[in-house]
């Protein structure tokens, strides 16, 4: 339908800054509107104030294909239950976690296929945690010098994204 036909639910809690909108935005243009908007029958939005949002902009960009917005009505819904879903569509986003050597898995392997990762939402620094990418941080062609207590002892395995590094002695059948 066309975008101008939503009106935005006036006692919707949720906010969405610039950033997040321009995320949402191209993500878009890359992927297309994956997930309709949810209206309640007179039109005011229940899910999808962003995806509104994000689309107008890139209408505004010049992306005509935007002008029209795909919508599912929820018909029969109470006052009470509009107001409701709301609330609990945008908390449940919230309860969720991350299994984060997965996610890592996933990122790294996006970006070494040369994917723009910074699509993802994340931050540059959660990225940098995420990808194994900190730049700056060491020069590669200087060797530390070793610290008086050593911070690994053997048998110590370390978690590194999807990585493990045992210390241990590779002539040990059991370490290796």
């Amino acid at each position: 339908i066309p975008a101008e036909t939503l009106a935005p639910f006036t006692g919707n809690a949720r906010t969405h800054n610039d950033h997040q909108i321009e995320t949402i935005a191209d993500l878009m243009l890359r992927f297309g509107f994956t997930m309709p908007i949810l209206r309640d029958e007179s039109g005011t939005i229940i899910a999808g104030h962003a995806r509104l949002k994000a689309a107008l902009l890139n209408r505004s960009r010049g992306h005509a294909a935007f002008a029209n917005v795909p919508v599912v009505t929820a018909k029969g819904w109470s006052d009470e239950e509009r107001r409701a879903y709301v609330i609990a569509d945008n908390q449940s986003a919230l309860l969720a976690g991350w299994n984060f050597g997965v996610l890592a898995s996933e990122v790294q392997a996006i970006a070494g296929a040369g994917f723009d990762v910074s699509m993802l939402g994340f931050g540059e620094s959660e990225l940098r945690k995420l990808t194994g990418y900190a730049p700056g941080l060491i020069d590669q062609d200087v060797v530390p010098t070793l610290p008086y207590t050593a911070t690994s002892r053997a048998g110590d395995l370390w978690f590194l994204g999807g990585h493990r590094v045992l210390c241990g002695d590779a002539t040990l059948a059991c370490d290796v």
